[in-house]
């Protein structure tokens, strides 16, 4: 014990805690209740509002496709519905969710600029687009990487996903598409982390009960894709 104290320290479990827990805020997942409010096309009141720089920077990301009226506790959002609304400039890096986000923006006809959007993953989502009966035509637009959808109305399904890497962005795309798709009534599939996804939900059911059901995370590609 050193020079000049004259006590320990004793530390013991409690019976009970008391309290409330303010969860720290999320910028990732206003964005996402965003999103999602344009592919139902409807306002949502998004709340408690923390007041983040991550919320005012989604704000002018998409300026012109939704409308926003914030308070200090919570913000109104609805879908612009502007048809001259411009593309929505994302930067790769900061995309929350991007596998569903960006499928799910494509699904709804918007044109994406992403800076910088590495080729592996461009070509990994061009491959899954084609899977799944749709195009993805890419351009170059002020140094950026456009991408749009095409051929929406060929979307399908297969019976079976490869892997886990292709539920977001299915569920994404027949989200913003609006549309219906069959999968066997269960669905495992390992994910990382020793995380599993498990649904049971009855057949053609819409693309929005899955989404409720299963825990949205990012898991992104494979790594070669990052």
């Amino acid at each position: 014990m050193g020079k000049g104290v004259t006590g320990v320290l004793e530390v013991t479990a409690a019976r009970e805690m008391k309290g409330t827990v303010v969860l720290p805020p999320s910028g990732d997942c206003f964005f996402l209740a965003v999103v999602i409010t344009l592919a139902a096309d409807t306002a949502a009141r998004i709340a408690p509002l923390r007041d983040i720089p991550l919320v005012p920077w989604w704000e002018k990301a998409l300026a012109g496709h939704a409308v926003f009226n914030c308070n200090a506790e919570s913000c109104l959002v609805e879908p612009a519905g502007s048809a001259t609304a411009s593309a929505i400039t994302l930067s790769y890096e900061e995309i929350p969710y991007r596998d569903f986000v960006v499928f799910l923006l494509l699904g709804l006809k918007k044109t994406l600029l992403i800076d910088p959007l590495p080729k592996a993953r461009l070509d990994a989502w061009t491959k899954l687009a084609a899977d799944l009966g749709c195009g993805l035509q890419a351009g170059g637009e002020s140094g950026k990487t456009a991408l749009t959808l095409t051929g929406e109305e060929n979307f399908r399904v297969r019976d079976t996903l490869k892997s886990i890497d292709e539920v977001h962005p299915v569920l994404g795309l027949a989200l913003g598409l609006k549309n219906r798709f069959r999968l066997p009534p269960i669905l495992l599939l390992p994910a990382r982390s020793g995380i599993f996804f498990r649904c049971s939900a009855t057949r053609s059911a819409s693309p929005a009960t899955f989404v409720t059901k299963m825990k949205t995370r990012s898991y992104g590609a494979c790594a070669s894709c990052k």
